[in-house]
């Protein structure tokens, strides 16, 4: 059985086959237990995506190596200001984004906000112009060296 991350992807791939989609504005996000999978999935597949929006999410999968492995995806991480050990986890995320200095890094947290707060951010029209606006990075690539 293939793991769901691949299962996610294989989905993503089907779509693009069948539908006229902008493949360079393939956008990832998830709640809660989606949200820490958002975080998963888009490290396991960093090339895959745009931009990615963990919502009220646990860790990143070895936090440290995020922004790094994130370097060219968006990402915008929103909690709620009430949500206990999600709001902890979104903090230390948000705290080692902003010491890598990663380039494209958001942090909402909802003032008031238990765990379900996703519709305050998606609500956001700010939030759908940073959104809309991210594009894919073009891979680039490295003549071989004779």
């Amino acid at each position: 059985a293939m793991p769901m991350s691949g299962v996610v992807v294989e989905i993503i791939n089907w779509v693009e086959k069948k539908y006229r989609v902008d493949s360079d504005r393939c956008y990832l996000t998830g709640f809660s237990y989606g949200g820490s999978c958002t975080w998963a999935l888009g490290m396991q597949f960093p090339e895959r995506f745009a931009a990615i929006v963990p919502l009220s999410a646990r860790l990143a999968p070895t936090p440290e190596t995020a922004p790094v492995i994130l370097k060219d995806v968006g990402v915008w991480c929103g909690v709620g200001e009430n949500d206990g050990d999600f709001k902890a986890s979104c903090v230390k995320m948000n705290d080692i984004f902003v010491a890598a200095k990663h380039p494209n890094f958001h942090f909402t947290i909802v003032k008031g906000g238990a765990h379900h707060c996703y519709q305050s951010i998606y609500g956001n029209p700010d939030f759908w112009k940073w959104l809309l606006a991210q594009k894919r990075k073009p891979k680039v690539d490295v003549p071989n060296k004779k």
